[in-house]
Parts: C-alpha cells; sequence; structure tokens
C-alpha cells in the first residue's frame, strides 16, 4: 500500500506501480526520513514483473513484497510506456537521496556488491561528506548478522544492492525487525555509483535504451535480456484482450 496520494495501477491486474513526480518521492522520501517512519521502495523492471507473476512460492512472495511496499516506481522504460507515465530510475533517483541524508546527517549502510566495489563507493560518499554508517559485501547466505550490523550502525537509510530478488528478500528481513528505517534494492547500481562502471551515454538514456547499451558492453546479458521481448508479448496481448472486452 502507498504511503501517499499517489494514483497506483496494476499490471496486468497483479503487479503495483505507483504513478508519482520525481518531486513527490524526494519530499516522501526527505519526510519520512526526517522522521524515522520508514519507507520501503522498490523500482521495478519487466525482469521483476516477469519473475513475480510466475506461479511458485518465491514468486508470490515477491508479488507480495511488491504490494505492500510504501512506494514503487517504474524503473523500466516498458513499464513506463506500457502505463503512459514518466520512467523513474533508481540511478537518478539515488543522488538525490543521499544529498537528503547530508542534509540531516543520516546515515548510509551500503550492502551488496563486492568488497573492493562496496568499499571504493563508501569512500567517495564520505569525500562528499555523506555519513556513511556501515558497508559490506553482497555474498553471504546468512542475513542476521548483516542485519545486525546494520542495526547496530544506527543507520537510517540502507541500499541493497545483491541483485533481484535476493536484495528484496534480505530488505524483507530487514523490516520484519526494523519498520523505520528507509530501504531500497538498487541492483548494480554500485558499481556505476562507484565509477567502476560507465553509465549508458545519455543518448541511450534519452530514447529508453540504456538496456541496449549493457547488453552491448555485456554480452552475457542476453540470457536476461530475453524477459524483455516476453513482456513486450504479454503486454501487447494484454492490451488486445481489454480492447476486445
Amino acid at each position: 500500500m502507498n504511503s501517499f496520494n499517489a494514483m497506483r495501477k496494476f499490471l496486468f491486474d497483479k503487479v503495483p506501480v505507483d504513478i508519482v513526480s520525481f518531486e513527490e518521492i524526494l519530499n516522501l522520501f526527505e519526510k519520512r526520513l526526517v522522521k524515522n517512519l520508514g519507507l520501503r521502495i522498490i523500482t521495478l523492471n519487466p525482469e521483476m514483473v516477469m519473475y513475480s507473476m510466475k506461479k511458485n512460492d518465491s514468486s508470490s512472495v515477491m508479488l507480495e513484497t511488491f504490494n505492500k511496499a510504501d512506494l514503487v516506481v517504474p524503473d523500466g522504460i516498458g513499464i513506463a510506456i506500457f502505463l503512459n507515465t514518466k520512467r523513474m530510475s533508481g540511478i537518478d533517483l539515488i543522488p538525490h537521496f543521499l544529498e537528503i541524508c547530508k542534509r540531516h546527517n543520516k546515515g548510509v549502510y551500503l550492502i551488496g556488491s563486492t568488497d573492493e566495489v562496496v568499499k571504493s563507493l563508501s569512500e567517495k560518499l564520505l569525500k562528499t561528506g555523506i555519513n556513511v554508517s556501515g558497508y559490506e559485501n553482497g555474498y553471504f547466505t546468512d542475513f542476521k548478522p548483516s542485519i545486525e550490523r546494520i542495526i547496530s550502525s544506527g543507520a537510517t537509510f540502507v541500499m541493497a544492492a545483491m541483485g533481484f530478488p535476493k536484495q528484496e528478500i534480505f530488505l524483507n528481513e530487514l523490516f520484519k525487525v526494523k519498520n523505520d528505517i528507509i530501504g531500497i534494492g538498487v541492483g548494480g547500481s554500485f558499481d556505476v555509483l562507484s565509477g567502476k562502471k560507465k553509465r549508458a551515454p545519455e543518448i541511450f538514456r534519452n530514447f529508453g535504451l540504456e538496456w541496449l547499451y549493457r547488453l552491448l558492453s555485456e554480452p552475457a546479458r542476453l540470457k536476461r535480456m530475453l524477459v524483455l521481448p516476453k513482456f513486450a508479448l504479454l503486454a501487447f496481448f494484454w492490451r488486445m484482450k481489454k480492447f476486445g472486452e
């Protein structure tokens, strides 16, 4: 259930997406941060949508997670086009979130990626005056020690970069014991934020083709990218079905 008066739509009558402006997202983030009210943010892409629609237990957990989240924004260009709204990219939101944390001197915890990348990002953020309460890599299976470290650190904002669905499962467990925290799964964003990898050039971003740039840069992603035409086909036939009703 969303936390404010955003219009919540449902992809294929199942997967929630909040139609909200960039400014409204930042305002909600700051309000929740300052008042220590907690906030669960999902940056939704087609891979996550298709995963949550499978008929198995783990997919059901993800669909429930999306529906319980305070804010679900359309990160994938395909979702934005299907819902006729503007894409809200996590990688664009994160710098603003961090600046708000800096302004209010709130602690940030970085969890995920490799030791090298997360340490590099931590050092980079510290140099800009951001209060990094702690950091660690994402290569673990026992969530409890990491959750305990986050709580002990006093961090208010947690960015989990472990990839989907692990990062969402981890944040589910964290919120069970500390629901006044702000948490967001950020996928591979630490690589870009730390400077290890370059983000797609602006021309790719302007045309919604970041996925193509990533594929050209990392051909090994092809298997994962196959979900995109599947999503597009589902969206097409869904539109046809609704048109005929």
